[in-house]
């Protein structure tokens, strides 16, 4: 089985993306030959809170879930003051 760990779906607010819609990811994925990926949402990495968008990824690839697995970023990695945990 060949697995992407690599998959998104969503508008990237910088350039227009073809394919970025869960049925177009899965017809990529059949043309390569993909049997499963892992995928989040674009947006995400633009939201202070992930919630609503890892809501949201959850209901796009609703109708996929054979296919596209989840894969949100489910916390920000980073504190207040822009430092990772447990660094000065």
């Amino acid at each position: 089985m060949v697995f992407d760990v690599n998959a998104w779906v969503g508008t990237w607010p910088f350039r227009m993306l073809t394919d970025s819609t869960p049925a177009g990811v899965v017809a990529r994925m059949d043309e390569a030959g993909i049997q499963q990926a892992a995928v989040s949402l674009i947006e995400a990495i633009f939201h202070r809170n992930v919630q609503p968008a890892n809501e949201r990824l959850a209901d796009l690839i609703a109708p996929y879930r054979s296919r596209l697995t989840p894969w949100p970023p489910s916390t920000r990695p980073m504190k207040s003051g822009g430092r990772p945990p447990g660094l000065p």
